[in-house]
């Protein structure tokens, strides 16, 4: 699944909250229920009533990391791979 953290994710997330990062607000734009992004390699969210995991990519753990630690970051794009 290919999610597009935007601007606006960046500006409305919240660091060192995994429920309300960038990342997972961008995953509700695209259709994840209750997404939660672990900090150093997955993020689990509902479709329907199951529960899934996605493997972050390497450029989204920079993110994350980037995010987290106050620095600058840009709006991106990352393939989530189901596991």
């Amino acid at each position: 699944m290919l999610i597009n953290v935007t601007e606006e994710d960046i500006t409305l997330g919240k660091k060192g909250c995994g429920d309300k990062c960038p990342i997972a607000l961008a995953m509700i734009k695209q259709g994840c229920s209750y997404p939660f992004v672990e900090k150093w390699r997955y993020a689990t969210y509902y479709a329907g009533n199951k529960k899934l995991t996605g493997r972050l990519s390497d450029s989204a753990i920079q993110f994350i990391r980037d995010f987290d630690a106050g620095r600058l970051v840009l709006p991106f794009s990352f393939e989530l791979q189901k596991c």
